[in-house]
Parts: C-alpha cells; sequence; structure tokens
C-alpha cells in the first residue's frame, strides 16, 4: 500500500547506506524492479554517495543542512502537488505564501513580494521591474557581484556598467558614477567569495537600488546583527536565497519591492486561461513557502 511504501521510504532514509557501488544500467529496463525493491536499490546511490551537509567533517559550503520539519512539509509538497499559478489549484498555499511574505517583508522595509526558485531568478525580477517601473537602461554594480546580475542584464538587454572593488571586495563608493538617472545600481549583502557587505548608504542614490542579499538577508531578523543591513529599506528591491541562512530546500527564494503594487504590476500578464494575472518570471512553480513557514512558526 502507499502507507506501507512510505513507511519503507521513511526507514530507509533514516538507516545508514554503503555507497553503492553497483551501477544502474546504462539503457532503460524493459521491466519494472515495483516500487520496494527500487526504494532499496535507489537508497545506496542517493543516500549512500550523497554529500552529507550535516556531518562534522563538513562546514562552510554554499548551504546549510536542512531541518528535519522541512524534509517532512517537502513531502507533503510532493503529495499534493499544488500549483500556485491560480487560485484554485493552490487556494491554502498561496495564502501561505502571502503570509510568510507578510511576516518577512518588514524586516526590510520592503511592503512585499513573492518567492521564487533561487537568488537568480530573483535578481532578475528586480532588475525587470527596475526596467519597467524606473526605465532603467544600464545596471551598475560590484565588479566582485554574482554572476546572476550580470545574466539579468544581458536577459533583459541593459548594459552592464561593473564598478571597480577595495581589497574586501566591496564596491568603492567614489566609483560610482554621478549620473543614476538612468541606472540600477545593485549592492551585495555578503559578496560570495569574501562575506563582505557593500556600503547601504548608497541605496535610494540612483534611479533603483537593488540589493542583492542572497546569503546575509536574514540577518535583519537577529536584533544584534540587523545594524549590519542598516539603510537596506531605502533599497527598492531586495533578493534574499531562503536556502542559505533560513535553512531551506533548493527552489526557495524571494524577492521583496519597496513599492510591490507597483512592481507587481509592471511584471504581471494574464490571459486566456489565466484568470489572475501571472505574476514575475514563473508560470507554474510549487509551494515553496510550506518548508519555510514551518521553520519559522517552529
Amino acid at each position: 500500500s502507499d502507507a506501507n511504501g512510505l513507511r519503507h521510504a521513511l526507514q530507509l532514509m533514516l538507516d545508514e547506506h554503503e555507497e553503492e557501488t553497483n551501477p544502474l544500467p546504462m539503457w532503460l529496463p524493459e521491466k519494472g524492479l515495483g516500487e520496494l525493491a527500487t526504494l532499496d536499490r535507489l537508497a545506496h546511490l542517493t543516500l549512500g554517495g550523497a554529500t552529507r551537509r550535516g556531518d562534522t567533517t563538513t562546514m562552510a559550503h554554499m548551504e546549510p543542512p536542512t531541518p528535519w520539519i522541512t524534509w517532512a512539509t517537502t513531502l507533503w509538497n510532493a503529495s499534493l502537488n499544488q500549483n500556485l499559478l491560480h487560485p484554485a489549484t493552490a487556494p491554502v498555499a498561496r495564502d501561505l505564501e502571502v503570509r510568510v511574505i507578510d511576516w518577512l517583508a518588514p524586516f526590510f522595509g520592503m511592503s512585499g513580494g513573492h518567492m521564487g526558485p533561487g537568488s537568480t531568478v530573483a535578481n532578475l525580477t528586480a532588475l525587470w521591474a527596475a526596467r519597467e517601473c524606473a526605465g532603467v537602461e544600464e545596471v551598475a554594480d560590484a565588479e566582485t557581484a554574482h554572476l546572476s546580475v550580470a545574466k539579468a542584464a544581458h536577459i533583459l538587454g541593459l548594459r552592464a556598467c561593473p564598478l571597480p572593488c577595495g581589497p574586501t571586495g566591496a564596491v568603492l563608493p567614489d566609483a560610482i558614477p554621478d549620473d543614476l538617472r538612468r541606472t540600477a545600481l545593485v549592492l551585495t549583502a555578503e559578496v560570495t567569495s569574501t562575506g563582505v557587505i557593500d556600503d547601504l548608504s548608497l541605496c535610494g542614490c540612483a534611479a533603483w537600488t537593488h540589493v542583492d542579499a542572497a546569503w546575509a538577508g536574514p540577518l535583519r531578523l537577529s536584533p544584534t546583527s540587523a545594524p549590519l543591513l542598516a539603510n537596506i529599506e531605502n533599497a527598492a528591491s531586495v533578493a534574499i536565497s531562503a536556502r542559505k541562512w533560513l535553512f531551506q530546500p533548493k527552489e526557495s527564494a524571494l524577492v521583496l519591492f519597496r513599492s510591490v503594487a507597483q512592481a507587481h504590476a509592471a511584471i504581471s500578464f494574464g490571459g486566456a486561461y489565466l484568470a489572475t494575472p501571472n505574476v514575475g518570471v514563473l508560470g507554474s512553480h510549487d509551494a515553496a513557502a510550506v518548508p519555510l513557514l514551518a521553520t519559522l512558526l517552529a
């Protein structure tokens, strides 16, 4: 039964596994193994051979280990296969995403936003809004900024203007151009390779300021560390990767806007079978807010 199979899968996840030495067949077998036998075979491969981020021998990698409550809620999501494209297909999941955004946006001085699969899409979404709302024609960012910023500029047809940095990897304030009337200025908190935070007092000096806070964004939830991101509330948009210091599984990020109604209106499409506007880059997307909400609530 489904229940027995799920119990078996859970037990396999809790068991210790040696790495699989018997490789999978090169070609798709003509006859299936059955569900339980398949789980037994794959457990040694996918669980035994995987990197264990929670091990004591693992530190300072790209993502932290995820809490077990996210495993449970991710399984719930998989069983329901909700699609936040439309209220009829995900009524509760849509409401939960709104609730998570309402909880987190005020920490950044933002009025709202939405979730997406990662900071790359969040940065693209923010710069799309910048082009539509502020008429920006170029993107200025530190030469140490994440590659997704240059990628977004390329996709959106905006000129990329990398700026020189000091020895810590932070952008040099003196390198900021005087005329930013057609510029989206992207500041980073923190630079991936060095952990430095750009000078956020620069927020608001351009037609649109976006803060790529993929790493350091959650510091705003800490009473002692929040001052490190002072002035972030003067940005027009903020991107946060929830799979880093919010300890979420992959495909979990937030893009937040100071004027969310204006931004969402500018990046929305609708029509045909879409009875509600489709906001942002994604069409269909899943209920990534559920594990995040569960983690915050717990």
